[in-house]
């Protein structure tokens, strides 16, 4: 293995392969800043709750009255009074013969006459009846959402634009509680994308993601924010739910190195 320094260049061969070349693009840091950035992930403006009322859900006991005409066959006695004759044979003993003749009796009599007729009449009935009960069903219902800003957070010094970033972060969450992947309050590698939020369906597949990217454009460097979610109703029920909130507020203290490759 040979070192080689000629005309502002090094280079190492070995075995006449060169393994190291300072004329090829070498990465190296030109600058070094440190950034306050607030990220403001909004809540999801088209989410509400939804309901249906089902007039007969449910079923209940319940005491009601009616007026009902309502008939029966009931023993119905009068009392008649009519004039009635009866005759009868009287017989005497006359001069040693029977004599018999025929004595006719007049009374009024009175009777009571009972038979069984129908008898109908308005009467009050009560008791409990099987009604329908309304039944309203609840869901939350959140319609798919985009949103996504890019700001400016730094310049780089002028006539020192960079290839390249590297940043390292700490973040605090001063509002929200969905689930975060960084570790807040503590340094953690932010170049390229980092997944801040992830939401997943009860059977396991995204739902709601949200990014924050940091690289350099020009002589600018750009924090980029996306929030991404598909739409997702959940299951009915008789409660009423509560929707959540999902609005996210970051507060991030970036540490940027700049780099160039020459």
């Amino acid at each position: 293995m040979s070192l080689v320094a000629t005309n502002n260049r090094i280079y190492i061969a070995d075995g006449g392969q060169i393994v190291f070349d300072t004329n090829d693009n070498m990465p190296h840091i030109i600058g070094v800043g440190t950034y306050n950035v607030t990220v403001d992930f909004p809540d999801n403006p088209g989410k509400g709750i939804v309901s249906f009322t089902d007039a007969c859900g449910g079923t209940q006991q319940e005491y009601q009255c009616t007026w009902e005409n309502i008939c029966r066959l009931q023993n119905v006695c009068r009392t008649e009074t009519n004039y009635e004759c009866s005759t009868n044979f009287v017989c005497e003993m006359f001069g040693g013969y029977l004599n018999c003749r025929p004595v006719t009796t007049c009374n009024w009599v009175m009777r009571t006459v009972c038979s069984l007729e129908e008898v109908c009449g308005w009467e009050q009935v009560c008791g409990f009846v099987t009604v329908c009960r309304p039944v309203t069903y609840y869901a939350q219902n959140y319609p798919a959402y985009d949103w996504e800003s890019s700001v400016v957070i730094g310049s780089f010094p002028a006539g020192l634009p960079c290839d390249f970033v590297l940043v390292n972060a700490v973040a605090a969450r001063t509002s929200g509680d969905g689930a975060c992947t960084m570790p807040l309050g503590n340094w953690f590698p932010l170049s390229g994308s980092v997944v801040v939020e992830s939401l997943m369906r009860e059977d396991g597949t995204p739902w709601m993601r949200r990014i924050i990217s940091v690289y350099p454009s020009g002589n600018h460097l750009i924090l980029h924010a996306k929030s991404s979610s598909s739409a997702w109703w959940s299951d009915f029920g008789i409660i009423a739910p509560q929707l959540a909130d999902f609005h996210s507020v970051y507060h991030l203290t970036l540490r940027v190195y700049m780099g160039k490759f020459r």
